[in-house]
């Protein structure tokens, strides 16, 4: 996950050093960045054309055709 400096805002990933030894612009001080892996916008409407819902109420969805082209 990468890490900003908080003076110069410059990104750095998790493994470089300068996260440890301080940033090119004398800063020693660095924000975490969490990821957004995991949410995802889905248009809904495209995904239940057809009949995707089940007898008991529940919906039958292609996870792999949902996403492709993301």
């Amino acid at each position: 996950m990468p890490h900003k400096c908080v003076k110069c805002s410059t990104t750095y990933e998790n493994d470089d050093p300068v996260v440890i030894d301080g940033c090119a612009c004398g800063a020693k001080v660095f924000l975490y960045i969490r990821s957004t892996e995991g949410k995802y916008t889905l248009d809904l409407d495209a995904l239940f054309t057809g009949d995707a819902r089940t007898d008991d109420g529940k919906y039958d969805i292609d996870v792999d055709a949902a996403f492709k082209g993301m």
